[in-house]
């Protein structure tokens, strides 16, 4: 069972400014995917007690992510990511970068809920949400909109780009983007 103890205090409010049209359900075709597929839950969350959780398991080796690209950064603007998740089965890092590089990223330990590395120039925080969930976020000031997009990527260690273990899980609740 993913969740033992409901808790209605920790409800995640999204921004109104949201930039991500499709903050729960990753299933989207506007959410990319990389060696990884994505399903939706039927079960109760800790957040709004729906089918909203959505579960992304690892299906191959390398790159294993999934990314927003439906939008366009303007180039000098300072963004925030946030992410809510839970590591469900061998996934012990997750890192959010804004293209596709490690040079543009930060690293979350989601078994000991500490911060990783966090690239010059960025900034990220891991808040418990209770119950193994996490409130992770990452800000960044867009240096390019060619590539554009945010991901979410599954790692195997602090500063990896890359992931193995087959039929790994994290789930996933909410994912916002704004500006500021």
């Amino acid at each position: 069972m993913f969740f033992e103890n409901l808790d209605v205090a920790i409800t995640p409010v999204l921004s109104e400014n949201n930039l991500i049209t499709v903050p729960y359900h990753f299933t989207d075709a506007l959410w990319g995917k990389g060696n990884c597929t994505t399903t939706v839950n039927n079960i109760a969350n800790p957040y709004t007690q729906t089918a909203n959780l959505v579960e992304v398991k690892s299906q191959g080796t390398g790159s294993v992510f999934i990314l927003w690209n439906n939008y366009t950064f303007s180039i000098g603007t300072q963004y925030t990511a946030t992410v809510w998740l839970k590591n469900t089965n061998l996934v012990q890092w997750v890192r959010i970068g804004h293209i596709s590089s490690a040079n543009t990223a930060a690293w979350y330990d989601l078994d000991n809920g500490v911060l990783g590395i966090v690239r010059t120039g960025e900034s990220a925080t891991i808040t418990d949400d209770g119950d193994g969930w996490y409130k992770i976020t990452f800000t960044f000031t867009a240096t390019s909109n060619s590539g554009s997009r945010l991901f979410l990527g599954l790692c195997s260690g602090d500063g990896s780009t890359s992931f193995s273990p087959l039929n790994s899980t994290v789930s996933v609740r909410a994912f916002e983007l704004v500006q500021g």
